[in-house]
């Protein structure tokens, strides 16, 4: 029990042992923090001690007492050692520290504002400024009689600050004087003292107001309108003179086909409208257009430079398109030889190709129809143009057709042949009103001159080869005309007196070599064709057979009486075969001649086969038989298509072509070889219509004639 009592105890006693073992805490660890402030030169602190001592508990804060930063005279302060930028500073430290305010001096500037002799300074005339700063606002004022011409140091503003950098003197400088100046834009100048240095509210000299020759004067920039002028001196000034550029616009017009309402010489200021111009044509001529191409015959445009500009007056047409040419002499051409000099004018319906008042030579041309009262010409021009789209060129022809009163033959034939694609070289063709030295010439058909031209029978020039380019013409008159006309012959069975006269290349140019070349080729083709026996496929090899057979169709569709003998054409290029084309001389053609007999006037008569040797010889070989069925059959929608659009084109001008006989009076009459069943005919529709059956009834003798049946497709 007493031990029990003694373990309770002594448990007892060291539960309190530990219970105030417990509640024993240390005494806290205490530390001094001590600040002491500085001042660099240029100032001092004042306020509370600059050394402060703050006993504080280690790792807490001291606070001290503040302390402020005093400037001396002439320096700024920048700012305390531990980065504070106050003026007054209260530290609040864990450490202990020495803590400098920092000073700087402080360097000013003299910046002084003087004025000359007529005027003063308004502002502080004398500023100090610390170096770096802006100075106050000071301006230049001028005396009454003076004006401010500018400070010293070359500014030009009256009112100004300045940059303090350095000590300086400026001085704002001013004059009794003002230089008055006068200038002229370009289109004119000054006459007199252009510059001049006055007195103030004194008179400057009179200057005066030159204008250039295109230009006007349209006043000054002051508003001022007056040519001559002399100013009140009040100030520095410019006078500038201005203009207008102006462009001369002349109209001109033959008064003799026209006449004119309006100015016709204007003076138009730099793209502006002129005033309207209006043409009227006189009595038996029409306007067709403006030199400028326009075909309003009221003229207003904008000018932009020196224009002169044409009415043009042409023939009174009845729909056509007019050439018009007038002789230098004013005679008539009376030569097929000899060149006249000529001017010509093309009045095209359409506008795309109008030719006025171009150079030209003209002369006669043809055989049998050079001889006839409405004659044939020729005419050069002395530059290259394109009539019609027809391509650029010098030479044309002007067809009379007096022989066929339908003036629709060679039409036909041109514009048939020309569709098939072997014949494209055949000439383009336009019918057209002609008049000559101003008299009314009827109806022509203007045409291609058959040559070698890019745009016509495209054939090399180069005649520095025996095998050159070749355009040669079978031809009954071959020789008839001069040595410049040179020849070759080429028998054959038909008829061994037959010539072919060597259009290209040109005489100046051509060999005996040459000649001997083409007529070895032609004679080597003839032989070949008349040789039933002979391979085909060599004469294709020296013949382009399609050209031959496409000219075949055309002849024998239209039965040209001259082709038997003459105007049968044929073209050779280097290395290249020999070519049929271009297609020509027809107006003998659809039954119109009756001076070979009865068969040429025939349209179910083979008047090609039978008569052109060429034909005659390919006709004996089968497979050029099949090759003109076959191109008969595959065009002949076209061909009926071509020929009744020139049907349609003649009939929507009716008016045109009929005019054509009120110059020649030959309806009813027999020209040259008509036979009398066309000469009866007392109409121009009359003719047209006996063309139009002819070769309706020649197209089904033919289709007739060489049958072809296409092929069957998979056979």
């Amino acid at each position: 029990m007493t031990k029990r009592i003694i373990c309770i105890f002594l448990l007892l006693l060291g539960l309190v042992l530990a219970f105030v073992g417990c509640n024993d805490t240390p005494e806290p660890v205490m530390k001094t923090i001590r600040v002491q402030y500085r001042a660099t030169s240029g100032g001092s602190i004042q306020g509370a001690s600059i050394i402060q001592h703050k006993e504080v508990e280690e790792g807490t804060i001291a606070y001290f007492d503040m302390v402020t930063a005093v400037e001396d005279e002439g320096y700024r302060f920048v700012g305390w050692s531990d980065g504070k930028k106050e003026k007054f500073h209260k530290a609040a430290l864990t450490e202990s520290a020495v803590i400098t305010a920092q000073f700087e001096k402080v360097e000013n500037v003299i910046i002084n504002y003087k004025a000359s002799e007529g005027g003063r300074i308004a502002g502080t005339t004398t500023q100090i400024i610390e170096k770096g700063g802006t100075t106050a606002l000071v301006e230049a004022r001028a005396n009454q009689g003076y004006r401010f011409v500018g400070w010293s140091d070359g500014v030009t503003e009256a009112t100004r600050t300045d940059l303090a950098d350095s000590d300086k003197t400026i001085t704002a400088m001013f004059s009794d004087k003002v230089k008055v100046t006068y200038k002229a834009e370009e289109g004119g100048s000054i006459l007199g003292e252009a510059t001049q240095s006055r007195v103030i509210g004194t008179k400057t000299n009179q200057v005066q107001v030159v204008t250039q020759k295109g230009y006007r004067f349209i006043g000054w920039d002051d508003g001022s309108m007056d040519v001559r002028r002399a100013d009140i001196a009040t100030d520095e000034v410019v006078y500038t003179a201005k203009f207008l550029r102006y462009y001369t616009l002349e109209v001109t017009y033959d008064s003799e086909r026209g006449i004119l309402e309006g100015s016709t010489h204007q003076n138009v200021d730099k793209g502006a409208l002129c005033t309207t111009v209006t043409a009227n044509p006189r009595e038996g001529y029409d306007f067709v257009c403006w030199s400028n191409g326009s075909k309003d015959p009221e003229l207003s445009i904008e000018l932009f430079e020196d224009t002169v500009i044409e009415a043009l007056f042409s023939y009174e047409s009845s729909g056509l398109p007019v050439i018009s040419i007038d002789t230098i002499t004013g005679e008539d051409v009376v030569s097929k030889v000899e060149y006249i000099d000529c001017v010509i004018s093309v009045f095209d319906t359409e506008g795309d190709y109008h030719i006025f008042n171009q150079d030209a030579q003209i002369r006669g041309r043809g055989n049998s129809t050079w001889g006839w009262e409405k004659k044939p010409y020729k005419f050069k021009l002395d530059m290259k143009r394109d009539l019609f789209g027809f391509g650029a060129a010098k030479d044309w022809v002007l067809m009379a057709d007096y022989g066929d009163q339908s003036l629709l033959r060679n039409c036909l034939a041109y514009q048939t042949a020309k569709q098939l694609g072997a014949l494209e070289s055949t000439t383009d063709c336009q019918s057209v009103e002609v008049y000559l030295n101003g008299k009314y010439h009827g109806i022509y058909l203007l045409c291609e001159q058959i040559e070698v031209n890019e745009n016509r029978v495209d054939i090399s020039k180069d005649t520095g080869i025996i095998n050159a380019g070749f355009l040669v013409e079978m031809d009954g008159w071959a020789g008839s005309y001069n040595e410049k006309d040179p020849f070759v012959g080429a028998g054959d069975p038909l008829n061994t007196g037959r010539k072919y006269t060597i259009k290209a290349p040109d005489y100046d140019e051509l060999t005996d070599a040459h000649k001997n070349y083409i007529a070895g080729y032609l004679t080597g083709c003839i032989n070949l064709i008349f040789d039933e026996d002979s391979d085909y496929s060599q004469i294709e090899s020296l013949m382009d057979l399609q050209s031959f057979a496409e000219s075949y169709i055309i002849g024998e569709l239209f039965k040209c009486a001259d082709l038997d003998y003459s105007s049968f054409y044929m073209y050779k290029d280097v290395d290249g075969k020999l070519v049929c084309g271009p297609a020509w001389d027809y107006d003998m053609a659809c039954g119109n001649s009756n001076h070979k007999g009865g068969d040429v006037k025939r349209y179910d008569y083979l008047w090609a086969k039978n008569k052109n040797p060429w034909y005659n010889g390919l006709m004996k070989h089968p497979e050029f038989v099949e090759l003109v069925s076959k191109t008969l059959y595959e065009n002949e929608k076209l061909i009926t298509d071509t020929i009744n659009s020139i049907y349609d084109y003649a009939y929507d001008h009716k008016a045109a072509y009929e005019k054509n006989f009120t110059r020649w009076d030959i309806l009813g009459q027999q020209v040259g070889f008509n036979p009398w069943e066309i000469a009866n005919l007392t109409t121009w529709s009359a003719h047209v219509e006996y063309t139009r059956t002819f070769l309706k009834n020649s197209m089904a003798f033919l289709k007739k004639t060489y049958p072809y049946t296409p092929p069957i497709e998979g056979e």
